[in-house]
């Protein structure tokens, strides 16, 4: 699981740091507008500061992405700087709390030990799993692969 969960960092570390490159040019939090022009229909607003979401209003604290197509704004402004940031953190904490897991297993005699850690190692696949269009994923880590269908 080592060589899994210091290669999703890596992948972590990476949209951490393309998420604070744009709140150099933007804002943490991002809003779709209708606001555009007429060869760009729509714009995702970034405000300059997270206090001012949910009232878009281009201006001093606001800045303009132009979108050249209007469907896309809404998806570019969810996932905002801001919200990525949460998400990388979050995905830490799930990471570092199967690390713990997995190195200090509770051995209760039967086969509940070895049932733990399958589990703790499919959830690390199962966070892993959107990045394996990036180079260093390993075909092995695919869950399906691992576990079988894991739909739910």
């Amino acid at each position: 699981m080592d060589d899994l969960t210091t290669w999703l960092r890596a992948q972590l570390d990476e949209e951490e740091q393309m998420a604070l490159g744009c709140l150099a040019g933007s804002g943490p939090v991002w809003e779709p507008s209708d606001e555009g022009y007429e060869e760009f229909p729509a714009t995702v607003l970034a405000a300059q500061d997270a206090g001012q979401a949910g009232k878009p209003t281009f201006g001093r604290n606001w800045s303009r992405i132009i979108v050249t197509e209007s469907r896309v704004a809404p998806h570019i402004a969810y996932w905002d700087p801001a919200r990525v940031l949460a998400e990388v953190d979050a995905k830490r904490r799930v990471l570092d709390q199967c690390e713990g897991l997995s190195r200090s297993p509770v051995n209760t005699g039967d086969d509940t030990t070895q049932y733990s850690a399958t589990r703790v190692y499919e959830v690390v696949t199962l966070l892993a799993a959107p990045y394996a269009n990036r180079p260093g994923f390993r075909d092995e880590w695919q869950p399906d692969v691992l576990f079988g269908d894991v739909s739910v």
